[in-house]
């Protein structure tokens, strides 16, 4: 299995020798989650909780933006998660 697998990282990486890096977008997601933090919890001084957070659902904002010849490209913030509908509507713009 190893074999197989270094044999293909080793094509991969001879096709992307062939693409001109001007080319190529570095794209990368961030995002920010609210309420998780616990609103109280109880523990010896000095030592950390480890307890699931409150059971509220968290609002996501994400942040989106490409790279590409040393200029940041493209830059999108919305509400949610980075998914496969997001990715949809990006490519089709």
């Amino acid at each position: 299995m190893q074999n197989a697998a270094k044999k293909s990282e080793t094509e991969f990486r001879e096709k992307i020798k062939l693409i001109e890096s001007s080319t190529i977008i570095y794209i990368d997601e961030a995002g920010i989650d609210n309420r998780i933090f616990r609103p109280y919890a109880r523990a010896p001084r000095g030592k950390k909780i480890y307890a699931d957070i409150p059971g509220k659902k968290r609002e996501r904002y994400s942040m989106i933006g490409g790279l590409m010849n040393n200029k940041f490209l493209a830059p999108i913030t919305f509400s949610g998660g980075y998914n496969t509908e997001v990715l949809n509507i990006a490519k089709a713009s």
